[in-house]
């Protein structure tokens, strides 16, 4: 059965529930039956829709894979993918037609996912994991605006940061699980500017 099928016959079923309904018929818990259509109406609309767009971002349901899609060449899609389960970044081509195989649940993605992507691939363009910093590295405190450099990083991700002039800040003064609030800017294994 095509979905064009698919969704016609939803409808006709759906016009007689409703139908019986109208007369008072209490054969069946009609607002039930009504409700589970509605729902496979939606499913089997689902499948009507553009596959990825070119550019936007998706989740899985569950949260823990956050997907950019980069173009769609011969039928194959490529695109990042973020795990946040493993912490990894990768980039991967996958034939169209498989994609919603591998990835069954994709939707789009809220803007908090796509802020933890973007992220992502700023740590992973520095070969880091998410919010992996490390002492020595040279980072932006976003609710300062002040540069600094990483003192040391607890065991939690947690960073103590010198900005140079004013010491470093204690932890305890401080803390921000994952150090959500700096932005990696040099890594400490990444050549150092020499200022003049």
């Amino acid at each position: 059965m095509t979905e064009k099928t698919l969704k016609h016959e939803l409808y006709k079923h759906g016009s007689y529930l409703i139908s019986l309904k109208e007369s008072g018929s209490s054969f069946i818990n009609i607002d039930d039956e009504i409700k589970k259509l509605e729902e496979l109406f939606q499913l089997a609309s689902k499948k009507d829709t553009p596959p990825f767009a070119i550019g936007e971002y998706y989740a899985t349901e569950d949260g823990k894979k956050i997907v950019k899609i980069l173009g769609n060449v011969d039928n194959q899609i490529e695109y990042y993918v973020y795990d946040a389960q493993y912490g990894t970044f990768k980039k991967w081509y996958i034939p169209e037609k498989d994609m919603t195989a591998i990835l069954p649940d994709l939707a789009p993605a809220t803007v908090e996912q796509i802020a933890t992507f973007k992220r992502a691939e700023q740590f992973a363009a520095k070969g880091r994991k998410w919010s992996e910093f490390k002492k020595g590295d040279k980072v932006l405190n976003n609710n300062t605006g002040r540069i600094g450099i990483v003192e040391s990083v607890d065991e939690d991700g947690d960073a103590v940061v010198n900005y140079n002039s004013e010491g470093p800040l204690s932890i305890r003064d401080y803390k921000c699980t994952g150090a959500l609030y700096l932005d990696l800017i040099q890594t400490a294994e990444e050549p150092q500017e020499l200022e003049s």
